[in-house]
């Protein structure tokens, strides 16, 4: 296997575990708007969990980098693809809650949201820079 998939399969692992662990943060949000910081501690400790793998498989992709032979293209079509799958199921479930809270909520739910996205982009923009660094030869 070409060194770049390693960087696709982190990147189908993270944003797959942190979309789902947002959407379950932000329906805990919706549900309880006052337990924002608990809601929040729970969500980075399962980030910090779903991340364990996709980090030891970027650190092999860099290792493995210079032995790279395809054209970079198709992984970064697959990265874009899984990112806009999963981002995508996020910002349903958050306007789909949106439009169900009240004023508090939705205040806690955007910034919530704010808080996920960054989470849900790190891994999508390593492999995209990992990526367009090889020559493809």
């Amino acid at each position: 296997m070409d060194p770049i998939y390693f960087f696709v399969i982190a990147v189908l692992i993270a944003t797959g575990g942190i979309s789902f662990i947002s959407r379950k943060a932000l329906h805990d949000v919706a549900q309880k708007p006052g337990n924002l910081q608990s809601i929040q501690t729970k969500l980075f400790i399962g980030v910090a969990l779903v991340e364990v793998i996709p980090i030891v498989l970027v650190v092999f992709g860099f290792i493995n980098l210079d032995q790279s032979t395809i054209n970079p293209v198709t992984p970064l079509i697959l990265v874009a693809i899984i990112t806009v799958i999963n981002g995508g199921h996020v910002f349903k479930t958050y306007l789909t809650l949106m439009g169900d809270a009240d004023k508090q909520a939705k205040e806690k739910l955007r910034m919530l949201f704010m808080v996920c996205l960054p989470l849900l982009m790190a891994f999508p923009i390593i492999a995209g820079v990992a990526t367009m660094t090889t020559t493809g030869s």
